[in-house]
């Protein structure tokens, strides 16, 4: 259902930026230079936008199973090894960057959006591999691993918890006791200076 969501959704939004390019641009800017920029940009970047959202999805599912460490590793390895590299050539030697004056933006955009599509390739051919069995089983000693943490406290610390609380439970109850012997009217007030008997409640609030 995620994935269907996501793909909806996405495609909206990629879609309409495609199609008011000029017009978002326009939002933020008068330069004819800049719309030309964006007006060549924003497809890509639309496009960009739609593919990482697929990647995004894998990427919570992996974090849900705990497996950040394989997540890691494909988003280091394309960012550092793909991306930086290919991103430094392309601005600085490649011929490509030279042909117009958004050339440059454009490529570095275009490169991202490849880097983009291999990353989202390879976090779903991990996420497709997973042996879902295995993976309830290591959910399940996670559970129990973390309970028997918590069981580890001290019997000493245990006890102390436990006579706070007993505590605090009787503080509440005197705390109760005395605020309904505040809401004692007037009347019955001068009747027990005047000599009369008390009640539980005033006992409770003298103790």
């Amino acid at each position: 259902i995620s994935v269907v969501i996501t793909v909806i959704l996405n495609g909206i939004i990629s879609t309409s930026c495609y199609f008011f390019r000029k017009e978002l641009a326009k939002l933020y800017t008068s330069s004819d230079d800049v719309i030309e920029i964006l007006d060549h940009s924003i497809p890509i970047l639309a496009l960009l936008f739609f593919v990482g959202g697929l990647g995004w999805i894998a990427c919570g599912i992996m974090e849900g199973m705990a497996r950040n460490i394989e997540r890691s590793y494909v988003y280091s390895i394309t960012a550092w090894l793909m991306f930086v590299p290919g991103s430094i050539y392309l601005v600085y030697y490649s011929k490509w960057s030279k042909l117009h004056s958004w050339s440059v933006i454009t490529l570095i955009w275009e490169w991202a959006l490849i880097v983009e599509i291999i990353r989202c390739i390879l976090i779903w051919i991990i996420l497709l591999r997973t042996d879902w069995d295995k993976q309830v089983i290591l959910a399940k000693e996670r559970s129990e691993a973390m309970k028997k943490k918590e069981d580890k406290t001290s019997p000493k610390t245990r006890k102390l918890i436990g006579n706070n609380d007993d505590e605090n439970e009787r503080d509440k109850r005197n705390l109760t006791a005395c605020s309904l012997h505040e809401m004692i009217d007037d009347d019955n007030n001068h009747n027990i200076e005047n000599g009369h008997s008390k009640t539980t409640d005033d006992y409770l609030c003298l103790n």
